[in-house]
């Protein structure tokens, strides 16, 4: 098709991105408003939109659409260059002409010139492995019930507990809840001034809690994320968010180095489970490892070992752990592994290493990715 376009949207297309992406999900699943979903990505005024959405275009017009958010993450000390991949979609007109292919292999082409360190996206497995995204890292899942708490928790004063919903006017009350959120192990690093579309997302409630007439931390939505100053008050907390809402249960996505909160809700919750976080297309071996072997340290010791590594496509590079600590430098003599991307991530971040054994030291793997709720795409 001659009048065929493929590449990076333009201001012009702001509007068309967000009407093209309502046609396409409200026909798929239910009615979608995205600028009511996902503020943070697509609220007017949202700056750089058209630098992080590729389009494919048929005659001047919108047919398929792919959108890589960046966020840079900190995971620990680390920080990374992270890509949200999300809104990936065609005109249901123009199905089967190669459109998100070729989307797909743009998007991977010009993030990695960008330097992004790993994408990220939710989706059907076997349709983005074909792009190199595979499932990985640790998500705990623990479900509390009203019926958990009640044993728990026999006679709760639940009026030490006020929740309040934070508006953009409370801009002291945004900034201590910012610092708070800024805390935690793993984290987006959210912008002051996104900060509550960013707790906004899903179109979730977001509310500070104040305990004892103390700032005690912020809950969003039903806990899509919960982060309080004392973890050992989540269990009043929690049985006072119930009693508001009328809710039933509360089903918690952490992280394995949330000990803190695993201590205090795995005597209470209901179930208890550990599935895959997500997908992962990892773009800079070296840096992201040595993000997350520096994570997997504060669970358990790292075992001492070298080892080269050599990524089909790539480069390769050694990862060297001396007295426990991790480092990863490029080179190498001779490789040890040569993998495909699918086989390196699965290699570091597949959940079946907590069950089967691979070719490496024990401690290096599954490594712990893991992220938040409110910062997915």
């Amino acid at each position: 098709m001659s009048d065929l376009f493929y590449g990076r949207a333009s201001k012009a297309d702001r509007q068309e991105i967000l009407d093209f992406a309502n046609l396409v999900f409200s026909q798929a699943d239910s009615p979608h408003d995205f600028r009511a979903l996902l503020p943070k990505t697509y609220a007017e005024g949202v700056p750089g939109i058209e630098d992080w959405h590729y389009v494919a275009k048929s005659g001047g017009r919108i047919v398929g659409l792919v959108a890589c958010r960046p966020t840079p993450m900190v995971f620990g000390d680390r920080t990374l260059d992270c890509g949200f991949v999300g809104t990936v979609s065609v005109h249901p007109y123009h199905r089967g002409q190669g459109h998100m292919k070729a989307l797909m292999a743009l998007m991977l082409l010009e993030e990695s010139k960008k330097g992004r360190d790993l994408l990220l996206l939710g989706g059907q497995r076997q349709r983005y492995n074909y792009f190199g995204f595979e499932q990985g890292g640790l998500r705990v899942r623990m479900r509390v019930t009203a019926r958990n708490l009640k044993h728990t928790l026999r006679s709760p004063d639940l009026s030490r507990v006020r929740f309040q919903a934070v508006t953009a006017s409370d801009d002291a009350l945004l900034g201590r809840l910012k610092a708070l959120a800024d805390s935690q192990v793993i984290h987006g690093v959210r912008e002051q001034a996104a900060f509550l579309d960013i707790m906004h997302s899903w179109a979730s409630p977001f509310d500070a809690v104040w305990v004892d007439g103390e700032l005690e931390g912020y809950v969003m939505g039903r806990v899509l994320e919960a982060v309080l100053r004392h973890e050992a008050l989540l269990p009043l907390v929690l049985q006072a968010l119930f009693a508001r809402d009328g809710s039933r249960e509360a089903v918690f996505s952490l992280s394995p180095l949330h000990t803190g909160r695993i201590a205090v809700l795995s005597p209470i919750a209901e179930e208890v489970s550990v599935t895959d976080c997500g997908m992962l297309r990892v773009l800079s071996w070296p840096r992201v490892l040595e993000a997350f072997l520096a994570l997997r340290a504060r669970l358990a010791p790292l075992e001492d070992g070298r080892k080269t590594f050599l990524p089909a496509g790539g480069t390769a590079f050694t990862v060297t752990v001396r007295g426990g600590v991790p480092s990863v430098t490029p080179g190498g003599e001779k490789a040890d592994f040569a993998l495909s991307t699918l086989e390196m991530q699965r290699l570091f971040f597949g959940i079946k290493n907590l069950l089967l054994p691979n070719s490496l030291p024990a401690s290096w793997s599954p490594l712990p990715f893991w992220i938040s709720e409110a910062d997915t795409f």
